[in-house]
């Protein structure tokens, strides 16, 4: 049997800097092979899979104490482009992200 891939875990708590307007809470990675975005506001955050021009009609609703799973729905099991967040300034959130390890 193969040894286990070796992976990275890599969190990090950011916060919402302007009201309404998406910023990049994760770059997009090829070697990220799993990742979460938890919001711990007290509001709602808007969460957009992919980059440029994000838009509130096309994301998802990421409720209070919510949590989005990269790993869901894309073709290769794992979300590897980028995500962007809106929501109101000051709304905090945790973006936990696993990748394989050189």
């Amino acid at each position: 049997m193969p040894a286990p891939e070796p992976f990275g875990l890599t969190q990090t708590g950011a916060t919402i800097a302007a009201t309404g307007t998406f910023q990049v809470a994760l770059a997009a990675n090829a070697a990220r092979k799993g990742g979460i975005i938890q919001n711990t506001a007290t509001t709602a955050l808007e969460v957009f899979l992919g980059s440029g021009t994000a838009a509130a009609a096309s994301s998802l609703v990421l409720a209070q104490n919510g949590t989005v799973d990269l790993t869901l729905n894309v073709p290769n099991g794992i979300y590897q482009g980028e995500v962007q967040v809106a929501g109101t300034a000051g709304a905090a959130f945790v973006v936990l992200e696993a990748t394989r390890s050189p």
